[in-house]
């Protein structure tokens, strides 16, 4: 315990100190703590153009609603609103729902109690990311050996795989590890109601309790991933009875209810708009799985050359020699699940995964919802090796650690491509230095989805435009953009056609203001030498 206990440890240490610092804050970070300034239109006022802003006191995109003794804060514009509700009391205003999908305790909540301690600042923060990080290395070497007694390469194998890792050092994914946790602590306390053929008190309230946060952190992925778990526990265990008391049944029901409270009392619509976002009609809705499993392969085996698109706009073609056969390897672990399928324990886990994909292929998935399965997958990739002829244990761990150093340089090619990209935060450091050294307090973020509040000490204030620009380059709404910033510092970045942010380029700029009149003055370009990244400019 305590040799397995030092060698989780010092994984996390070396994952904490080579990945967790390498991309800047985003805007999601810092909704845990405040609720930021966003352009989401403009309009006259006495003859002068004015931004119309999430938050404001005047709110134009709010409805209230009440129930009882509540009283609802909706918010009406769709686009990057967090969080979508709130629920006042007497005059304050309490998050309630910080997606239409996410409720507010691991996302707003959690981080404000633990920053409350430990100060705010990046530091702390990412800190909370890496104790859920060890979290999950612990409780899943604890699921592995529990479940199947495999060997430790499986999981490193797994932890480096770049599609799977990937939550874990991008932020805004935060609530995807906490539902990997939530998901193996389910299926272990299953499996100790399977041994036991009985459902006891203790493990109705913990599954219950589990079960209402993994919806809670995503109702979408974790009622999927849920639902596909109780089928294929039903249909694979058929004899356990049910022995619960009174008293812990109730207190079982009342946690799942209040985890869950914030999907059932806002009287919100948008979840069908998440789950089937730009399919018009049954028609598209049935030709889905055909994307979706191009989405799934292209996350196994090419995840990291897609992801660069989102940092150079360029599909990394340098990373598929290592990335296609690192595929192979955990491709092979669905195999070993239908090599393995007279195992009950493989038989759950194939059920379940088989379950997952056909569901959430109708769905409007990216390749990442492929992470809820992998934990399972990848605890069979010895089996499915095996079921290929190869009976060796020598070679079957030879071929982990050749997955494990393929996984390696994929996501130490992945780190310096972050580095020398717009979403490095060594660069957004220099970005902040040179805004606090020439005493600039407040920019136009046009460039979307970044943030300066942890990393300048709360010194300067950023108001975003990507809700009223959007991801497409309308030359309209950027033009419309560089209006309202006459006089203000704008922040730009290196021209992508799709990503996170807007993509919206200097040279975008330039030649918009050169059409409409206007002037772009540029202050300074990161990095100084070869291909910018970021621009700070001044429009006039």
């Amino acid at each position: 315990m305590r040799k397995r206990l030092v060698i989780i440890l010092l994984a996390g240490l070396i994952f904490y100190i080579r990945y967790l610092f390498l991309i800047t804050v985003m805007a999601e970070e810092r909704t845990y703590i405040y609720e930021p300034l966003r352009v989401v239109g403009a309009k006259m006022e006495d003859g002068v153009l004015k931004p119309l802003y999430i938050p404001s006191r005047n709110e134009e995109f709010l409805k209230e609603k009440k129930i009882g003794p509540f009283v609802f804060l909706i918010r009406t514009y769709p686009r990057d609103p967090h969080p979508v509700v709130k629920m006042r009391i007497g005059k304050k205003e309490y998050p309630f729902l910080y997606l239409p999908y996410v409720g507010p305790i691991q996302l707003i909540y959690t981080p404000r109690i633990y920053l409350s301690i430990f100060g705010r600042n990046i530091y702390s923060l990412r800190s909370l990311f890496f104790l859920t990080f060890l979290l999950f290395l612990f409780f899943y070497s604890e699921f592995s050996e529990k479940m199947l007694k495999r060997e430790g390469l499986l999981k490193f194998y797994l932890i480096t795989f770049p599609i799977f890792g990937m939550p874990f050092a991008v932020p805004i994914f935060w609530n995807q590890p906490a539902a990997f946790i939530c998901e193996i602590l389910i299926m272990m306390r299953l499996k100790k109601v399977f041994e036991e053929k009985i459902l006891n008190s203790g493990d109705f309230v913990f599954l219950l309790f589990l079960s209402g946060f993994l919806l809670h952190v995503h109702l979408l992925a974790g009622s999927l991933i849920l639902f596909s778990i109780s089928l294929s526990f039903i249909f694979t265990n058929r004899h356990t009875s049910f022995k619960v008391r009174p008293i812990p049944f109730i207190s079982g029901l009342f946690i799942f209810f209040v985890l869950i409270l914030p999907f059932i009392m806002t009287p919100f619509t948008g979840v069908e708009r998440v789950v089937f976002r730009g399919k018009n009609s049954i028609h598209e809705v049935l030709f889905t799985p055909i994307s979706s499993i191009l989405y799934y392969m292209a996350g196994i085996f090419g995840g990291p050359s897609f992801m660069e698109i989102f940092l150079h706009d360029e599909f990394g073609l340098r990373y598929l020699p290592f990335s296609f056969p690192s595929g192979v390897i955990m491709a092979c672990g669905f195999l070993g699940l239908i090599f393995e399928r007279k195992n009950p324990i493989a038989k759950f886990f194939l059920m379940t995964s088989i379950l997952y994909l056909f569901i959430s292929s109708f769905g409007d998935i990216r390749s990442y919802h492929i992470n809820y399965i992998l934990p399972l997958i990848a605890l069979f990739i010895s089996d499915g090796l095996k079921g290929l002829g190869l009976s060796s244990q020598k070679m079957i761990k030879f071929i982990l650690l050749i997955g494990i150093f393929l996984n390696i340089i994929q996501i130490e090619m992945l780190r310096e491509s972050v580095k020398n990209s717009s979403l490095s935060l060594s660069l957004h450091k220099e970005v902040a230095d040179y805004l606090t050294k020439n005493r600039i307090k407040k920019i136009h973020n046009i460039a979307g989805m970044y943030d300066y509040v942890f990393i300048s000490k709360e010194r300067i204030e950023v108001i975003d435009f990507i809700p009223f620009i959007g991801y497409n380059h309308p030359r309209d709404r950027i033009y419309l953009s560089l209006l309202l910033s006459r006089g203000e510092v704008i922040l730009l970045e290196s021209y992508k056609r799709a990503g996170i942010t807007t993509g919206v380029s200097l040279e975008e700029v330039i030649d918009i203001a050169k059409e409409t009149g206007l002037r772009i003055r540029v202050l300074k370009k990161f990095p100084d030498k070869g291909k910018y990244e970021l621009v700070l400019a001044r429009v006039e």
